[in-house]
């Protein structure tokens, strides 16, 4: 029978709701799994969970709940599924998907006949290894053979784990070993959205900074280094986001990303020579401040044509560098954060960063004492010094506000945009 050989562990993380509705379609009366075990692994949640997983295991001798005694993460839980299966067969559901259970026969026939190293729940119009690893990205489209599931998999599903995709370990090892795999006619599983690509819900200044900055593509790329076909590789690469070409995937990544350089350079490493052309055209139709930090680093290992925003900006720092002219900055956020990190910035004469948000004020940025404006017209000293706008976004606003307040200081801008 089927339900002796398969494993199901259900992943769960503070989706009390949602859980609650996942359980009425897998336990309806025409779900063909009502009666199979399913393994809860709650992952600490702080909601209501807990509860609700109580009163399903009174009411169902097949329900299983395990809470973790910490939060081990989303890629700690998936690995937690995968090294505790014992069935011919694993399926890692999610707590927030729907089931068509209609479309179940010609799964479970795929099932029964063992012949496929994985089963898809979910139906495919294209059934290439790069499309089918990408849907795999989703749990619970695979239904894994754990015959895939060796000592090397686990090592290899550890080392990707802060990609959120470790169970591609598996995936890559059956296209690398030519595998098949199974795609219905039509899906069983659909899919829930209501919390799509919130994939980090622990608060981030506590987690190491690769997974604080997870970036869903980059994840993607990381992981299909696992597969050993450079040309399988490099398909994969090419259909990040099904339906789009690679520079669009590109652009939607560079929206999303934020300017964290170890993605940047994940996804570089990984991309041909097409492909690095393509990211670097995207590259180009987003602003320089958000990518200042890497435009910085690309700087220093390929030098940039001297008429570009970022050489101007370098030929100023360098001047106050040189000079040690007391200087002011105004605008303590995240530009002027990558200014001090990343150049000599932090090496001139700086009395103080300036800005009018009140929450800033009393604190340091990158050791400097962050102060209200005003301070600026207190001592002679602050009143000789240039003034150094380090905000793209508010530099028109903030010159006006120097007029305003009647200062002679010498004003001078970092923004990376033209004017």
């Amino acid at each position: 029978m089927l339900e002796n050989n398969i494993d199901i562990y259900l992943i769960t993380y503070n989706r009390a709701k949602a859980l609650e509705k996942t359980f009425e379609k897998l336990l309806s009366v025409d779900s063909p799994i009502k009666n199979f075990e399913i393994k809860i692994l709650d992952n600490a949640s702080t909601d209501e969970t807990e509860e609700f997983c109580h009163s399903l295991t009174q009411k169902h001798s097949n329900i299983i709940y395990h809470r973790n005694r910490i939060n081990i993460g989303i890629s700690g839980n998936i690995i937690k599924a995968m090294e505790s299966a014992s069935k011919k067969w694993l399926w890692i559901l999610c707590d927030d998907d729907a089931y068509d259970w209609g479309n179940w026969g010609e799964i479970a026939q795929a099932l029964k006949t063992g012949d496929f190293d994985i089963v898809h729940t979910i139906s495919s119009e294209i059934q290439t290894y790069p499309y089918l690893i990408n849907a795999e990205s989703f749990l619970p489209c695979p239904i894994y053979n754990t015959r895939h599931i060796t000592s090397q998999t686990m090592q290899n599903a550890y080392s990707i784990s802060y990609t959120l995709l470790p169970h591609h370990a598996i995936g890559c090892k059956v296209i690398n070993e030519k595998g098949k795999i199974f795609v219905p006619q039509k899906s069983t599983v659909i899919e829930g959205r209501s919390d799509k690509y919130n994939f980090i819900r622990t608060p981030k200044r506590e987690l190491f900074h690769r997974i604080a900055n997870y970036q869903i593509l980059a994840g993607y790329i990381a992981a299909y280094q696992l597969i050993d076909d450079e040309d399988i590789r490099r398909e994969c690469t090419n259909t990040l986001c099904i339906g789009s070409d690679y520079k669009d995937s590109m652009m939607w990544f560079l929206d999303d990303n934020d300017g964290y350089i170890n993605n940047i350079i994940d996804i570089l490493v990984s991309s041909d020579s097409v492909q690095k052309e393509s990211f670097f055209a995207a590259l180009k139709e987003r602003p320089v401040g958000k990518y200042f930090a890497f435009h910085t680093f690309i700087e220093e290992v390929y030098p940039l044509h001297e008429t570009t925003p970022l050489c101007t900006i370098t030929r100023l720092i360098n001047h106050y560098l040189t000079a040690q002219n007391p200087i002011i900055l105004w605008g303590g956020g995240k530009f002027c954060r990558d200014l001090l990190t990343y150049t000599h910035l932090r090496d001139c004469n700086i009395l103080f960063i300036a800005d009018n948000n009140n929450n800033l004020r009393g604190s340091f940025l990158c050791g400097f004492f962050i102060d209200s404006p005003t301070k600026i017209a207190t001592a002679d000293d602050y009143q000789e010094a240039e003034i150094i706008i380090t905000t793209p976004l508010y530099k028109n606003e903030i010159a006006m506000q120097i007029k305003s307040m009647g200062l002679m200081n010498k004003v001078v801008s970092l923004s990376p945009e033209k004017n």
